[in-house]
């Protein structure tokens, strides 16, 4: 027998649901709701939580784990102190469950000016978060995840060594999905944040909100400020960047295939 998506909904929340109404945080919060999110992590099962004085955003992560939930947890936090992200309130870690304060805003494919500025701002924050951890090796993640490095990609790598790392705490996945415009720019989805080169970052708005050259140039030209940045280094990273969003994503169209 073949459940519907619907009631395969109504039993998941159900589940979700008698995990929640134990927590503490919710003693004296009568529960109202919890409603299955239209859009979905690729990761996760997202909820919205409503109870009788606030909302909030419930995440249930899928098992494997394959990222530190605490410290996403961590990374959440700082960037909330810096007002770039929701308030991270709770982590549940033998349930695998996250729950964030509700954000009101919307989400933008396409970007004006005005977004632009305002972006390379607050993606300007989250590269100022001081976090000691060991940085990410995004050579090593594409040599062990590729069948065949292309010639194209390898090339990327040869460029990228000729230059000086540029190390910050990166989020590593800025698509239009993790960006919240409200009345400040919020982001969420914490889990592929690292230590990584900034260019990452940079490559990967330009990448995903396809940027043409004046677009790029007006967006960069706010992120550095007064400072120079290297064309050949950006070019090498938008490469590398969407190498590496084709590799997980494939990755996740495998695990799908195996579990239908």
């Amino acid at each position: 027998m073949v459940l519907s998506h619907s009631v395969v909904i109504f039993f998941m929340c159900k589940s979700l649901l008698s995990v929640i109404k134990n927590y503490n945080l919710f003693s004296n919060n009568t529960i109202l709701e919890l409603k299955f999110l239209r859009d979905q992590g690729l990761c996760n099962t997202t909820c919205l939580l409503n109870t009788h004085n606030s909302s909030y955003i419930v995440k249930k992560f899928e098992k494997p784990l394959h990222v530190n939930k605490k410290f996403e947890f961590q990374i959440q936090s700082l960037a909330y102190k810096k007002g770039i992200s929701p308030k991270p309130i709770l982590l549940d870690t033998a349930n695998l469950i996250l729950i964030s304060k509700y954000l009101e805003g919307k989400h933008k494919n396409i970007l004006n000016r005005n977004d632009l500025k305002t972006l390379a701002h607050a993606i300007n924050n989250i590269h100022k978060i001081k976090i000691y951890t060991k940085p990410y090796d995004i050579e090593r993640y594409l040599k062990k995840n590729s069948n065949k490095i292309s010639k194209e990609l390898k090339l990327a790598l040869l460029d990228i060594k000729k230059f000086e790392k540029d190390f910050v705490l990166c989020h590593n996945d800025l698509n239009p999905r993790n960006i919240i415009f409200a009345d400040k720019i919020k982001f969420i989805d914490w889990e592929f944040a690292s230590i990584n080169d900034r260019y990452f970052d940079l490559a990967g708005i330009i990448v995903e909100f396809n940027l043409n050259k004046k677009y790029e140039s007006f967006f960069l030209k706010h992120y550095f400020k007064k400072c120079k940045y290297n064309r050949k280094k950006l070019e090498a990273y938008k490469i590398i960047y969407k190498y590496t969003c084709k590799i997980w994503f494939d990755k996740i169209s495998q695990k799908r295939i195996i579990n239908a």
